[in-house]
């Protein structure tokens, strides 16, 4: 739990043995960012900053938002007017067990910020709310309150539809793709893959941070490091492959078609498709968010069978409103 004013935790847990600090916070600690023009810097994170900036403009900072020094995470969704529901839903009475502590959110139609923000296998649920001592509340009982209702909610979200699991149904049980990912378009890190059983998904479509030897203009080679959230968000945004390449799983990709107005049924949205030997992916970009299917012909499947796949969960995203 942290203070809006600055965005430093002032308690965690687990309590025991102060583990849950070990969890969520890390002292000033540097990391290689990508800047925007693909070259790294090496850069300091305070995480309390990040979190605060978070706070305030509702999105990650330029630097990434970290907790515990782990792997940045991408925010996948925010909702700047989340409201709890009415005093009849499971939800509210979850969150009022003690109505004294959060009354104000009564009087204000029970609005705070919620954001959900991941990384691979992980993620956090962060609720952001006010504060009313005049009225004899305390922050911290309100907050403690918010953050486990918010908690319940993405439990509940997560029981009745998983992208996981969607992504499964759409891709990959007809067999046309042998793995999925969904990204957000704001940050290029996918938050869902499938298959879904035993997170097969991952190993397929994401690696960590890698290096490789890259080739340079004028011939030579160099190694660098590859982050490939942030070389999907460059193909999203450039509609071409990133000076370091295009990276999935820690596999190289070339770039061989791309249709910026690609046309569904009433959809429209760009539609992407590079391969391997043997291996590519389909991917369709629409406005908030990058969709990737993967076949292998070794597996009997086919660039066609595939790109039909994605561009048909495309075309319902888009009638979703994504």
């Amino acid at each position: 739990m942290a203070q809006l004013e600055d965005g430093n935790f002032y308690a965690a847990a687990p309590v025991a043995d102060e583990a849950g600090w070990g969890f969520i916070y890390k002292e000033d600690h540097e990391q290689m960012i990508m800047q925007d023009d693909m070259t790294e810097k090496k850069m300091t994170i305070n995480e309390g900053t990040a979190l605060k900036f978070l706070a305030d403009n509702h999105k990650a900072p330029p630097t990434g938002l970290w907790f515990g020094g782990e792997t940045k995470y991408a925010v996948t969704r925010v909702d700047k007017n989340f409201e709890s529901g009415d005093a009849s839903s499971p939800g509210f009475d979850l969150l009022f067990t003690d109505p004294s502590s959060c009354e104000h959110l009564v009087e204000d139609q029970k609005e705070f910020v919620f954001i959900f923000a991941a990384k691979p296998k992980k993620g956090v649920s962060i609720a952001i709310t006010k504060t009313q001592e005049e009225k004899g509340q305390v922050g911290g009982n309100c907050t403690k309150a918010v953050v486990a209702f918010a908690e319940y909610m993405v439990m509940a979200e997560e029981e009745e539809a998983s992208w996981d699991q969607t992504l499964d149904e759409w891709l990959i049980s007809e067999g046309y793709c042998y793995a999925a990912g969904m990204a957000q378009l704001e940050d290029g890190n996918f938050y869902a893959a499938a298959p879904v059983a035993e997170e097969a998904g991952w190993g397929f479509i994401y690696k960590d941070d890698h290096e490789e030897m890259i080739m340079q203009d004028d011939m030579t080679e160099k190694k660098m490091t590859i982050n490939e959230g942030t070389a999907l968000k460059f193909l999203a945004d450039n509609h071409k492959a990133p000076p370091t390449g295009l990276w999935f799983g820690g596999e190289k990709y070339a770039v061989t078609r791309v249709d910026k107005n690609f046309e569904s049924g009433d959809a429209s949205f760009v539609f992407i498709f590079a391969a391997k030997p043997k291996k590519g992916v389909s991917v369709a970009i629409t406005k908030s968010q990058v969709i990737c299917g993967f076949y292998d012909e070794e597996k009997g499947q086919v660039g066609g069978n595939c790109t039909k796949a994605v561009v048909a969960f495309a075309e319902y995203m888009v009638g979703l409103g994504y």
